[in-house]
């Protein structure tokens, strides 16, 4: 049987949950609706140009190792 990564796995955030979940522990690479992010402040701007309730985002773990 193949390995299966916990990965893709959706979820549904509010923006305000989305701050501390994204942000706060530096897990990797933040994409809202195809655009990079690096901030909150930038996900907010991105959700608001977009005039939609919900966005996609997608989090891109980073792999450490060697």
């Amino acid at each position: 049987m193949p390995y299966e990564a916990p990965y893709p796995r959706e979820e549904i955030y509010s923006l305000e949950q989305a701050e501390h979940f994204l942000f706060s522990r530096g897990q990797g690479v933040v994409a809202v609706e195809g655009e990079i992010v690096f901030s909150y402040e930038e996900l907010r701007k991105v959700a608001m140009e977009k005039c939609k309730e919900v966005v996609d985002v997608l989090l891109l773990p980073i792999l450490e190792g060697g």
